[in-house]
């Protein structure tokens, strides 16, 4: 029996395959807590991407966001959607 918070599984997706700006839908097989394939069997998730880039839009990044990381924060995985 899983639960809404129970840990299902995690996949990678490389984001260069998404330099066409396309929309790619596809379905990934789920691995461990470092999205790495195992041994165990975690089953699919079907997802569809689609990378968006306005160059007009881009900017340097000011100073104190490229300083480098707390140790703490480089310990958090990025983007972690819950």
């Amino acid at each position: 029996l899983v639960g809404a918070s129970d840990f299902m599984g995690q996949c990678r997706v490389r984001l260069s395959t998404l330099r066409d700006e396309k929309a790619h839908r596809a379905w990934y097989q789920l691995g461990n807590v470092s999205g790495e394939l195992d041994e165990i069997e975690r089953g699919e998730v079907e997802l569809c991407f689609r990378w968006c880039h306005d160059k007009a839009r881009a900017f340097q990044l000011p100073r104190e966001f490229t300083a480098g990381e707390k140790p703490a924060d480089a310990k958090k995985a990025p983007n972690e959607l819950h």
